[in-house]
């Protein structure tokens, strides 16, 4: 399969995909908690780091956001914060 177009690792796309986030639902992350969640990204991300475990994205993003103020849980193809904030789908 092929994505004409589109490069094989989607990595200049993370932090735009947290920036996204925090300007839909107005949290407040800094860029440094951006950079952060990146690294978490790119520590999964198998273009980068060969891995013998498929994760899935409710363990990749929880851990992305764990130091993000709030709880996230990630709900069929959205994750909503358990508080009250709604984490839209960015990537």
């Amino acid at each position: 399969m092929e994505y004409r177009g589109m490069p094989l690792s989607w990595i200049d796309f993370y932090k735009d995909g947290f920036r996204y986030v925090r300007k839909e639902i107005g949290l407040n992350i800094t860029d440094e908690d951006i950079d952060q969640s990146y690294e978490v990204l790119k520590d999964y991300n198998p273009r980068i780091h060969d891995r013998e475990i498929e994760y899935s994205s409710e363990i990749i993003f929880s851990e992305a956001t764990a130091h993000w103020k709030g709880n996230f849980i990630l709900v069929g193809t959205k994750t909503e914060k358990v508080d009250s904030v709604l984490f839209c789908e960015a990537f």
